[in-house]
């Protein structure tokens, strides 16, 4: 029987060839599409689950309170792992780690290269964690100072097919490591990444070579530090009982104002929640969950809405089986069996688009999912899930309507199109969700546009940032000093910190009456740093030229209702270091994401950039004329900074483009968002397309007589279009006031927004007008077209 089903199935497929490509086509490109996003959902839900003790690990944080301010880090003292798991007998094991970035790696043949992620770590990294290595031993590869592990993409990197243990590599130009072992490449769903893993005592060697003072410092005490400390548990339940233990072992400090919380932060909780970085957005994963479920549910209503659109052409069909003894269990298993089948090929051929759409769709995101992760036991289960609930939605309907029919009605022939009511549900659905998703698109557009020409306080355009480390502080008056030489740069200025990075220092202190303890950010900066990036003035200092002595400050208008200021500020003291005299305040610039309304800010300026340098490296910033030839000028730049700096790499950034970054998110959103509009667009009008021409099909004889008693193409046309049309105009008014609100909701995370406007709904609506309108035309006309003399013999 099943044989007989398919072979049916088969052969109607075949006879009805537009029909069977509009159902597979639509189902398939849903499908692809379904695929590609809950490709990228279950990645970011798969972070960190590899590991074979992930439900037991933990890292560590702090909460340091001072008055009503807050900040939270994850760096602890070197003592601070031990001691935590001497005092409690619910710690199996410990890893510390200090993540060095931007150092530079040289080989024995002198070839040279920046590399992001050197990390140092105790030997117990591979115990805790389940990062396999390739080449070496577990307990000693980590055990000696200076040792190191590479990753494979290292390996290959450096040393080709050539064996890499035993070689050397040289850090920062004067630490030379010996590699140990070789570790496989972490996951793409690792919180954790890595291309160099280094035995911890080499970095307190290099620690004791470089700041004796600093380094005893940080092993003096038990408390916050320079290190990230992750437990391994004895059992994940145990976590209260560990954090409860923590402030017990951890070395008070007298007079100090703040007040400290420390918590342990599952390793499974750190994608979604305190990653301290760019890593995902919670709420955007639901975001394209919800579009992947909408995409899916638009191409099998499409495949729901044709199969029982034709279900007059099956009726005889069925009445005969129902005569012949078939009862309605049978006749809708058979419908089934046809579902399933195109179901099957329709998934076959959403794989292959899965492959081809793929790269496009990761390079959109800029994100990378291993190859490997396709065949992971977790997203072949998703795929499963995603076929099955296909096939059971699919040809449920359709089955349930074609088994109904009444098979003495149905020979007679007198059965009429089943399911109009859901058919035009379906479409005021399809429609609704294109809708809101041209809507939201546009938006997110318009959000992305209104931030890039914000007015945030300064001029970022055709400003460099160039990164200059500590060794340059020797060479740096003449470096800048040559730039500023140079045909097309306006100005040159430093700063301690870059802009738009994400993260601030913070000084504690009191207000200048004394009677509240606050925090408030600050850079130092030099003299032509408000010049350079066209920072206005709010209360300009009486001798500007004494805002670099070391007892001045500047603040910005924001910090004056912080310090509790009452009249003019200058003049007044705030407690940095000393004593510090508010010498000028300026007006409110973003120096941070426009999510967030512009904070206190607290300017330090120097006369001698080249302390900035000495003490933690700093950040050049040149502007360069509009007019300027900018690749010649960069090339005289690099020039530059190569004659003084032989050992690392010339690295800069368009001050434009780091501020860009920050919505890295949002341009991932809104890249998206277009694809899966045109998706959705394509779907809804496939299937309009295929509904159009079933009903030109099944009225192909009014048709005729009509044309034979005069009517004209045109009204013709309007007759097959206009019920169509009305729905379409339904589904806009029905999708307005959702797209409104989820246009809102999202809007809310920005504290500069656009206002939502009424002419982009009114533009969505007609464009979805103009698109169902093109579609319906494109086969009425053609039905319309046809000789009545042929319309009217057709049986």
């Amino acid at each position: 029987m099943l044989k007989n089903y398919l072979l049916i199935a088969i052969r109607n497929l075949w006879r009805n060839k537009l029909y069977s490509a509009i159902n597979i086509g639509g189902l398939a490109l849903g499908l692809a599409v379904s695929m590609l996003i809950m490709l990228y959902v279950v990645h970011e839900y798969s972070y960190d689950h590899f590991h074979t003790h992930s439900g037991k690990i933990v890292r560590t944080i702090y909460r340091a309170k001072m008055g009503e301010n807050f900040i939270q880090m994850n760096l602890f003292s070197m003592p601070f792992g031990p001691a935590v798991k001497q005092n409690s007998a619910h710690v199996e094991d410990f890893v510390r780690m200090r993540t060095s970035n931007r150092v530079v790696i040289k080989t024995d043949d002198d070839q040279k290269f920046y590399e992001e992620k050197f990390l140092f770590a105790d030997p117990s990294v591979f115990t805790v964690f389940s990062f396999p290595l390739l080449k070496g031993n577990v307990q000693h590869v980590l055990k000696k100072p200076f040792s190191v592990v590479i990753s494979e993409q290292i390996a290959h990197k450096y040393f080709g097919d050539k064996d890499p243990v035993g070689q050397t590599l040289t850090y920062d130009e004067k630490h030379l490591f010996e590699i140990t072992g070789v570790v496989k490449d972490a996951p793409s769903n690792s919180t954790l990444t890595y291309d160099f893993i280094a035995s911890l005592p080499s970095y307190d060697a290099i620690q004791k070579q470089e700041g004796p003072d600093y380094y005893a410092s940080q092993n003096a005490k038990i408390g916050p530090g320079a290190y990230e400390t992750y437990f391994l548990l004895k059992d994940g339940s145990d976590l209260p009982l560990v954090q409860k233990a923590i402030p017990s072992v951890v070395t008070k400090e007298e007079g100090s104002v703040l007040q400290f919380q420390y918590v342990l932060d599952p390793l499974l909780n750190i994608h979604f929640g305190n990653n301290f970085g760019d890593s995902s957005n919670l709420q955007y994963v639901w975001i394209f969950m919800g579009v992947a479920v909408l995409i899916l549910f638009l191409a099998l209503f499409n495949y729901m809405s044709l199969s029982t659109a034709r279900a007059t052409k099956r009726a005889k069909e069925v009445g005969v089986r129902k005569v012949m003894g078939a009862d309605r269990k049978r006749i809708a298993g058979q419908f089934y069996m046809e579902s399933m089948l195109i179901s099957l090929v329709s998934f076959v051929l959403g794989l292959v688009l899965l492959q081809f759409l793929k790269p496009v769709f990761l390079n959109t995101l800029q994100l990378k999912i291993d190859t490997d992760f396709l065949f992971s036991p977790l997203f072949v289960m998703v795929l499963t899930g995603l076929l099955i609930v296909t096939i059971l939605i699919a040809g449920s309907y359709p089955s349930l309507v074609l088994s109904g029919f009444s098979p003495i009605q149905a020979l007679k022939g007198k059965v009429s199109m089943t399911g109009t009511a859901v058919r035009k549900g379906f479409i005021v659905f399809q429609f609704a969700v294109s809708m809101v998703l041209i809507a939201g698109s546009i938006f997110i557009q318009q959000q992305i546009a209104f931030i890039r020409n914000q007015k945030i306080g300064m001029n970022k355009e055709q400003v460099l940032m160039i990164p200059l480390d500590k060794e340059f502080k020797n060479n740096y008056i003449r470096f800048r000093n040559d730039i500023r030489q140079q045909t097309g740069v306006r100005s040159v200025a430093a700063a301690g910190s870059p802009l738009f990075s994400g993260g601030w220092n913070v000084i504690f202190t009191k207000t200048p009456d004394g009677q509240q303890d606050i925090s408030i950010n600050y850079m130092i900066v030099d003299e032509e740093f408000l010049k350079t990036l066209e920072i206005e003035w709010a209360i300009p200092p009486a001798i500007e030229s004494q805002i670099s002595l070391n007892d001045k400050i500047i603040i910005n208008q924001k910090a004056i209702a912080k310090l509790n200021l009452k009249g003019n500020p200058i003049g007044k003291q705030l407690e940095w270091d000393g004593a510090k005299e508010i010498a000028g305040v300026v007006k409110n610039f973003n120096f941070s994401s426009l999510k967030y309304e512009i904070n206190d800010l607290a300017l330090k300026v120097v006369k001698d950039t080249s302390q900035i340098l000495a003490s933690q490296g700093g950040h050049l910033f040149v502007r360069v004329d509009p007019k300027a030839n900018l690749p010649k000028t960069l090339a005289q730049i690099e020039h530059l900074y190569t004659t003084y700096q032989t050992k690392k790499p010339f690295e800069y950034q368009f001050l434009d483009d780091a501020f860009d970054k920050m919505y890295k998110s949002e341009h991932r959103l809104a890249a998206m968002m277009k694809a899966f509009t045109g998706v959705a667009i394509f779907i809804a009008c496939l299937g309009l397309f295929g509904l159009i021409a079933f009903v030109a099909e099944m009225r192909t004889k009014e048709i005729g007589i009509r044309k034979v008693l005069g009517a004209s193409v045109s009204s013709i046309v309007l007759l097959l279009c206009q019920d169509f049309i009305r729905l379409v105009v339904f589904a806009i008014i029905l999708a307005t006031p959702i797209a409104w609100y989820v246009t809102n909701q999202w809007l809310q995370e920005f504290a500069y927004r656009i206002e939502i406007s009424w002419i982009v709904f009114a533009l969505a609506g007609i464009g979805a007008i103009v698109l169902a309108v093109c579609t319906i035309s494109i086969q009425a006309i053609s039905a319309a077209r046809v000789n009545p003399i042929k319309s009217l013999r057709t049986e």
